[in-house]
């Protein structure tokens, strides 16, 4: 297949030429979380670990066993067992497990994982819905950051590559391509508005262009002028210089 007919959007690597895939990169990370999510699935699908021990001081012959074991599954190993009294025999003594501080740190270990693979393909954990660290100020803020700092070189590649293999030499003068992506940089209504009033005040936009980032209709001409909305009156015109006389000459 000629080089023209591909789109070839390369990944980021570590020389800058040849693209590396970000699984790759991550590819222990992502094999931890494969192990997490099957030994939790194991775990709590078969019970592995047991709640508790029951200790007995002698020895007991397998027939006190048997019947000591269907006892005790028959009262606890269904949901309707859950909270009745135990009852043990021949100095039985229950001892409750608890969990390690290895059996403590698994959730803290899976959360790190997906931090992990977060930050190789550059992405806030927020927008993977590990809402760990995130608030209502910050989430904002880190969508802007998002789009700067990870769309925004994926989105300059494949407009390079749409422009230099869908356009022939002499339309690249004329055509380009690019993927607009301010709705992902909108902030909150009262943000925007706050901008408007200061870009409008300061002459940078006009009334016409402030709506047209929100997909408004302009208003007429009259909104093309690029004012002050907060002045009410209008500026007086300076007055003309005074052009001097030409004193006449004394001929005295």
């Amino acid at each position: 297949i000629a080089r023209r007919d591909i789109l070839h959007i390369k990944a980021p690597s570590a020389d800058g030429l040849k693209g590396e895939s970000p699984v790759q990169q991550c590819r222990e990370a992502v094999a931890l979380a494969m192990l997490l999510e099957k030994h939790a699935a194991r775990l709590f699908s078969t019970a592995a670990r047991p709640g508790g021990v029951v200790e007995f001081p002698d020895k007991m012959d397998a027939a006190s066993f048997q019947l000591f074991r269907d006892a005790w599954r028959e009262t606890f190993d269904n949901s309707d067992g859950a909270g009745r009294t135990a009852i043990l025999w021949s100095g039985g003594k229950f001892n409750a497990l608890t969990f390690s501080s290895v059996d403590a740190q698994f959730l803290e270990t899976w959360k790190h994982v997906i931090t992990e693979i977060a930050r190789v393909f550059r992405v806030p954990p927020h927008l993977i819905f590990e809402l760990g660290r995130a608030t209502w100020g910050n989430a904002g803020e880190m969508g802007a950051t998002f789009a700067r700092f990870t769309l925004a070189r994926w989105v300059k590649a494949w407009e390079g590559e749409i422009w230099l293999k869908l356009f022939t030499e002499d339309e690249r003068d004329d055509f380009y391509a690019e993927f607009l992506i301010d709705d992902l940089l909108r902030a909150d209504p009262a943000t925007r508005a706050s901008y408007y009033s200061t870009m409008r005040a300061a002459g940078v936009m006009s009334i016409n262009e402030c709506r047209a980032k929100e997909n408004l209709p302009p208003i007429g001409p009259e909104g093309d002028r690029h004012d002050n909305p907060h002045i009410t009156t209008p500026p007086t015109p300076a007055a003309p210089a005074a052009t001097p006389q030409r004193e006449e000459e004394d001929d005295s």
